[in-house]
């Protein structure tokens, strides 16, 4: 603090992303301030006001090391995260858990995409200033997952005035960007053609200006970005495809210093962007060369706002509040006379299927999602406890809605002669079956959270941290009846001992539990209307779109459902609890140059190292069981109740492994009585997924002209439950409701070693910078094979659907992970760039960065599935999936 130009009061704080830190100077009776000198050394990573740690990454930082410029990519330079390939998300999965069981937040607001728990909706990376990453425990102020957390904050305007713009060259598909390897299986057919693939060359260009609106109080940062146009196209068997894509966004930050005490931000973010797709017959199958013919052409619209806004409120000097709201929307349309093509499929002798028309059976409606929150945050310092307390509140809508209409199978006759329980036909001749299915509509959740803490410094070295957290969720279906209203009380404990006494050590421990939210996309499972039924027929001949001719219905028409919505009190038990975990963390970190030995001079200055041991126990998940026989036979046989017509709802949410608490009219009078069926008889197991881990990391902030990063993680993940994402099947759909917990033989040899279980993962990065404008990037990702499994059909020819669910191949058990482990992984990234100065002008910089420079086709995954439900054997199983090859990009920008 200045006063006359002197300095009278000096102290020193660590401020992180999205958070606030008080600053109490001693003035020394001045009655007049001049000013406050604020300066950045970087001097320590280490905070000892709390057990939690993070990591944090300035965007200045991505820029200079050859990665992309995202949430996940920053995320991802941790080891103990790995980026999830194996279901072509690219999302970031965190401390063994899977990428559907995090939280990511900009400016406090949380961006995560709901309906499916997957992901984010962000804006242009040039939005922001900084992205911290929370993993190995956090305080209660966060909830909602069990993964990890990452918090972004935006950039803000300054008294200076600043812009620029930014341009991004993705070169053509050829030796800078090449293809990915082709792959045939083992009957020589094509199992991922991708010889033919072509992307043009992509640019982009960002716009940005910040600057005071009016010193010292109003400020702004705009920024605009444009995708421009560009084509890409791709050859399968049947089609050429052909793609156009372009995209635009934008952003608007708004500071207001309202008073010395008070700030208002606001903060807006639009995106658009357009994709169509051309199909073609080709004339020959993967040979576009020898012609193709126009078939279909669909496109999209997908647009996404952002609006937060946040204040603060410095009351007093011990007490502070901060108040959040901001609402998020996506719609996403369809169009094109794709969808009006009928989809036809030739299943011959080979238990193989043919398409003879159409690309897709499914017609979508326009899609709609919207989320809008708000929190209360206040900080209270009372001596030597700092409370904290707060509650926040999440509505989330969508409109999600599908038809299945002209979709047609030519099936075989089977041996017995009966189709549709209708005999006299010769086996071994076709018919015609069709299927219709609609589902879908308007639905919403709910998600609410009250938390209260305290930060306790029992000694000047010793913080001791005490928290508890309660989240309640309630789902509802589209006539707005709830069908799941879950809560938890999730206490946080943990102990901070600075050991030197001087910020240069620290010793920590935290333990807490961790909730998840149900994901919109179970309400569209279980609280939609749905019409579905199977028609079956002979025909005589076919059109000319594949279609048959000359129908004569076999039996009746079998109905699946029946455009009714389940009663909600039928769709799960009643003694539902979240999926929750509970997590244990010790870290030990240590400011590396108090402890070097005199030899090193100054080489460890500025290097920080951490080592944390970690235990995860996942304690009960919700997910979907469909086992109505047993629930009849224990309703009808113990229960007494033999009358009971039997369920009307197949599949149900339960806690595995728990008693099913439920609402029947086994009387047939009407009324629903509460009935519990016990887990002894269910024989469904409880799920299981447990994490030791070791992390070390060095870690070298920017100063003294370079940046490093190396981080180390050893592990051991062991389960029956890969998590709300089925990973081990590579499925990003029906996230919490996977075929796991189904039926008990689906459980029979399912724990073991689970897919995310990478032993060894070894992470390094950094760049250096010289003063005359040149720097040099590199990064170094290192990582054992995860372990494979062998899925294939029930040992007793029973639950035929579920071909591929099972821990059996050709009839004999094969225990998840049993079948060998991936190869080691490997790959290394450069980059290099130029400053040149303009002095008054401003700064021009240019930079090349590559991924996979080597271009290794190092195998990332095998195909798992062994055989279909007759017992023939793929002949796609154990088929490699290849890590990306090189990319190559090019950016340039001009700063003043």
């Amino acid at each position: 603090m200045l006063v006359d130009g002197k300095s009278v009061s000096v102290a020193q704080v660590q401020v992180a992303a999205g958070s606030a830190t008080a600053l109490n100077l001693d003035g020394e009776g001045a009655t007049s301030l001049e000013g406050v000198q604020v300066t950045a050394a970087r001097a320590s990573t280490i905070d000892v006001t709390t057990p939690f740690t993070s990591t944090a990454m300035l965007t200045q930082d991505v820029d200079n090391l050859p990665m992309s410029r995202s949430i996940s990519a920053v995320a991802a330079t941790n080891a103990n995260v790995r980026s999830e390939s194996a279901t072509g998300t690219s999302l970031p999965a965190f401390n063994g858990a899977t990428p559907a069981e995090n939280r990511f937040y900009i400016n406090g607001f949380d961006i995560t995409y709901d309906y499916t728990g997957l992901g984010y909706t962000a804006p242009s990376y040039e939005a922001l200033a900084s992205t911290e990453v929370i993993s190995d425990g956090f305080p209660a102020k966060y909830g909602n997952a069990v993964g990890g957390v990452t918090s972004s904050v935006t950039r803000t305007g300054t008294n200076d005035l600043h812009g620029g713009t930014l341009l991004t060259y993705t070169p053509a598909t050829g030796r800078l960007n090449p293809n990915a390897p082709s792959v045939r299986d083992s009957d020589g057919n094509w199992y991922d053609y991708n010889n033919a693939d072509h992307t043009d060359g992509t640019l982009s260009q960002t716009v940005y200006l910040s600057g005071p609106l009016l010193k010292d109080r109003l400020f702004f940062n705009v920024a605009g970005t444009r995708t421009y146009p560009y084509d890409s196209r791709a050859t399968g068997k049947t089609y050429r495809y052909d793609y156009s894509d372009d995209a635009r966004s934008g952003i608007v930050d708004l500071t207001w210093n309202i008073t010395d005490r008070q700030t208002l931000n606001a903060y807006y973010s639009r995106s658009r962007s357009n994709g169509a797709t051309d199909y073609s017959k080709l004339h020959t199958s993967y040979d576009d060369a020898d012609g193709y013919d126009y078939y279909a052409s669909y496109a999209t619209t997908d647009v996404v706002k952002t609006a937060i806004a946040n204040y603060q409120w410095q009351v007093t000097d011990a007490f502070t509040m901060k108040a959040m709201t901001g609402y998020m929307r996506r719609d996403l349309a369809y169009s094109g006379n794709y969808y009006d093509e009928p989809y036809v499929l030739y299943y011959d002798t080979s238990s193989s299927y043919t398409t003879l028309n159409g690309v897709s059976a499914s017609k979508p409606d326009d899609f709609v999602y919207t989320k809008k929150g708000g929190r209360l945050d206040f900080e209270w310092d009372l001596g030597d406890h700092h409370i904290g307390f707060g509650a926040e509140t999440y509505k989330t809508f969508v409109h999600s809605a599908s038809v299945y209409n002209n979709y047609w199978t030519y099936r075989i006759v089977p041996s017995t002669g009966i189709v549709n329980g209708v005999s006299g036909f010769t086996p071994g001749d076709h018919y015609a079956r069709r299927y219709y299915y609609s589902s879908g509509g308007s639905f919403d959740s709910k998600r609410t959270g009250f938390y209260i803490d305290d930060n306790w410094h029992v000694t000047d070295d010793v913080v001791v941290y005490l928290g508890l957290r309660r989240d309640s969720y309630q789902n509802y279906t589209s006539i707005g009846s709830s069908f799941a209203d879950l809560a938890l009380n999730a206490p946080r404990l943990g102990v901070s001992w600075d050991m030197a006494g001087d910020g240069s050590r620290k010793l920590s421990f935290s333990a807490g539990r961790y909730s998840l939210p149900l994901p919109l996309s179970i309400n569209k499972t279980v609280g939609t209307a749905t019409t579905s039924w199977y028609g079956y027929y002979s025909y005589t001949g076919m059109d000319g779109d594949s279609t048959p001719t000359g129908l004569s219905q076999i039996g009746d028409i079998v109905y699946n459902n029946n455009s009714t919505i389940t009663d909600s009190r039928l769709v799960a038990s009643h003694n539902l609890k979240p999926s929750y975990e509970d997590q244990y963390a010790l870290s030990l970190e240590q400011d590396l140059s108090v402890v070097a030995p005199a030899w090193m001079g100054n080489a460890a200055d500025g290097w920080f190292g951490k080592a944390t041991a970690s235990y995860r126990n996942l304690k009960n998940i919700v997910e979907d069981t469909c086992d109505a026989t047993t629930r009849n036979a224990y309703i009808r046989d113990v229960l007494g109740y033999s009358d009971y017509s039997g369920e009307t709802v197949s599949c149900i949410l339960v806690n595995p492994g728990e008693d099913q608490v439920l609402l029947r009219d086994v009387n047939g009078d009407g009324s629903l009585e509460r009935i519990t069926i016990p887990s002894s008889y269910l024989g469904i197991d409880k799920a299981k997924r447990k994490r030791y881990a070791l992390g070390l990391t060095l870690e070298h902030p920017f100063s003294d002209h370079y940046y490093a990063k190396v981080s180390y993680t050893w592990q051991h993940l062991y389960g029956n439950y890969d998590g709300a994402m089925n990973v081990t099947q590579k499925s990003t759909s029906n996230v919490s409701s996977n075929a796991a917990f189904d039926y008990p033989l689906l459980g029979v040899g399912a724990t073991g070693d689970l897919s995310a279980d990478i032993r060894h993962s070894l992470k390094a990065l950094g760049y250096y910078q010289w003063d005359n404008g040149l720097r040099l990037g590199a990064g170094v990702q290192m990582s054992s094979g995860r372990p494979l499994s062998c899925l294939g059909a029930s040992p007793d020819g029973t639950l035929t659907s579920y071909a591929g669910d099972f821990f059996y191949c050709g009839g004999d058990l094969a225990t998840r992970g049993s079948q060998g482990r991936l190869p080691f992984y490997w790959s290394l990234d450069l980059s290099a760039g130029y400053t040149y100065d303009l002095g008054s002008h401003g700064k021009v910089r240019l930079d090349l960065k590559m991924t996979n420079v080597a271009n290794r086709k190092g195998i990332v995954d095998r195909d798992e599935d062994y055989e279909n439900s007759d017992g023939s054997v793929y002949a796609t199983y154990g088929l490699p999936a290849y890590q990306s090859p090189r990319s190559t990009w090019f950016t340039a920008r001009y700063d003043f």
